[in-house]
């Protein structure tokens, strides 16, 4: 998925975090954020406006929604709407016939303690990734796991960046007898874990 989010114009799946509290669920997400789309906010509360989302939607190429109880219908569908890259619409401010489009495909990232999407569209567009709670014994002040990720991150980087030249040029070759929904993501997908040293299957 980090790598797929390099590759603009395809659908991608919503990463969906969950798990109890104390799993490193927030911290998680500003990671894998800092990764794609480095941003001085980490993750954002999910406005419970739906044009402001979409505006939060439209202006961050993979925003986090930080610690989510539930959604609407509403709010799932504009998520649904945000991966495939349909558009939305409205009236432009002090006018009666002028109309603002909006078009996107966006990397979004949930979390929260309870799985908040329970809409069949926005689960069969989803990654659901389950976190355990830490172990007491193997936490880490924030300031020393600041200082690995600081050393870490730019070998990551680079390593996300040489697996999508190699997936690139491995990609033409990709045959896929069977594909799921978001079935651009899924044909990547292969290459990707192919690169990887996994299996198209995996």
């Amino acid at each position: 998925w980090i790598v797929a989010c390099f590759i603009p114009d395809i659908p991608h799946p919503i990463v969906n975090l969950h798990g109890v509290q104390g799993s490193g669920k927030s911290l998680a997400c500003r990671r894998l954020r800092s990764l794609v789309d480095p941003s001085a906010v980490g993750s954002m509360s999910l406005p419970r406006d739906v044009e402001q989302l979409i505006q939060m939607l439209d202006h961050n190429w993979t925003p986090v929604f930080d610690n989510i109880d539930k959604l609407t219908s509403e709010q799932s569908d504009t998520f649904c709407r945000a991966t495939t890259g349909d558009g939305h619409s409205r009236r432009a401010l002090y006018t009666n016939d002028e109309v603002t489009l909006r078009t996107f495909k966006r990397c979004i990232i949930l979390n929260g303690i309870n799985n908040p999407a329970f809409k069949p569209d926005l689960l069969d567009r989803s990654i659901m990734i389950e976190l355990d709670r830490i172990p007491a014994t193997e936490r880490k002040e924030e300031s020393h796991l600041n200082m690995e990720w600081a050393n870490a991150r730019p070998k990551l980087l680079g390593g996300i960046l040489d697996a999508l030249v190699h997936a690139l040029s491995i990609y033409p070759t990709i045959q896929c007898s069977q594909l799921p929904r978001m079935a651009d993501f899924a044909r990547w997908g292969c290459a990707i874990a192919q690169t990887l040293g996994r299996s198209q299957e995996d």
